[in-house]
């Protein structure tokens, strides 16, 4: 396997960990949402959120680059 594919696999299991580690429930409240979820959907969630960020905004930013 290659190195980026042992490193993509690597954080996927920590952030797994973590997320497993981290099941309590909790309020997310955004102005007059109040939301309760558990920490772990969240933590996953965002994980997700910021992953699709990455990967869409660096075809942009390499774009400009050139």
């Amino acid at each position: 396997m290659s190195p980026k594919i042992i490193t993509i696999l690597v954080i996927l299991a920590l952030v797994g960990i973590f997320v497993l580690q981290n099941a309590e429930t909790v309020v997310i409240r955004l102005f007059f949402w109040e939301i309760s979820t558990s920490r772990a959907l969240m933590i996953f969630t965002l994980f997700l959120a910021g992953a699709l960020v990455g990967w869409f905004g660096r075809g942009t930013w390499s774009r400009r680059r050139r």
